[in-house]
């Protein structure tokens, strides 16, 4: 049973193409917000990632929080192929993605 009272999801809309083959532009992706201390227990899943200003998707493949203070975000694009290195002090919140939503075009 899921507590939804602690429980924060959020919506948001894919811009770009880094993650193309799993969350093509315009995908929507529901997503939890993560305490910090969960984060280190991340592996082999698609994340939303507060970083400054912005916000990136990726994939976390390589989660060394612990022994290096960093993640390795990678694409699931095949057209980028080195990974976006995150150090935990420039992150300002984190998401795990839970379900993808197709976005239907309005015409």
């Amino acid at each position: 049973m899921v507590n939804t009272a602690t429980k924060l999801d959020t919506v948001f809309e894919v811009i770009g193409n880094a993650m193309a083959s799993t969350m093509p532009a315009g995908t929507l992706v529901i997503a939890e917000k993560l305490r910090r201390n969960h984060w280190h227990k991340i592996q082999n899943r698609v994340v939303v990632v507060a970083v400054g200003k912005r916000l990136v998707a990726g994939r976390v493949k390589q989660n060394d929080l612990r022994e290096q203070g960093v993640f390795l975000l990678y694409s699931d694009s095949h057209t980028t192929a080195d990974p976006f290195l995150l150090p935990i002090a420039s992150i300002r919140g984190l998401w795990l993605v839970e379900e993808f939503l197709e976005r239907k075009q309005i015409r």
